[in-house]
C-alpha cells in the first residue's frame, strides 16, 4: 500500500522587490514553489536561504516575505503552469487587496482559511 502524500503549491510575496531597480523586468517580487511534505520545513528553509535560488538571494538581501497563498494537493505541474504565466501578482491576494499585509510576527505552520489566518512574516 503506497503511503499518502501532502504536497502543496505556495505563493511566497516580498515585501521589497528583489533585483535591478532600472529593469523592471529584472526585479522579482513573488516566489512560488512546490512542497512534497511538510510546507513548513520548506518554508524554514527558505526562510534560513537554503530552499531555491532565489530565496537564498533574499535571505542573504535581508528582505522579509510572507506566505500570501497555498494551492492544497497541489502538483509540479501546477507549479510549472503558474510560473510559466509569469503574473504571480494576479494570484496574490496581497497585490489585489484582498488582504493587508501584518505589521509583523512569524508564524511557520499549517495554512488556515485565508480569511481566518494572518499573513505569515518572514524575516
Amino acid at each position: 500500500m503506497k503511503k499518502s502524500t501532502t504536497s502543496t503549491v505556495y505563493l511566497i510575496h516580498l515585501l521589497r522587490p528583489l533585483g535591478n531597480p532600472n529593469n523592471r523586468r529584472g526585479m522579482a517580487s513573488h516566489y512560488i514553489g512546490f512542497a512534497e511534505h511538510d510546507l513548513a520545513a520548506r518554508l524554514e528553509r527558505h526562510r534560513v536561504g537554503n530552499g531555491s535560488r532565489l530565496m537564498h538571494a533574499v535571505a542573504a538581501a535581508g528582505i522579509p516575505w510572507v506566505l500570501a497563498r497555498t494551492w492544497e494537493e497541489g502538483s509540479r505541474e501546477l507549479e510549472r503552469k503558474l510560473k510559466s504565466r509569469k503574473q504571480a501578482s494576479a494570484f496574490c491576494p496581497i497585490c489585489r487587496g484582498e488582504q493587508e499585509p501584518p505589521a509583523g510576527g512569524r508564524v511557520i505552520g499549517k495554512r488556515v482559511p485565508m480569511d481566518s489566518r494572518p499573513v505569515q512574516f518572514y524575516r
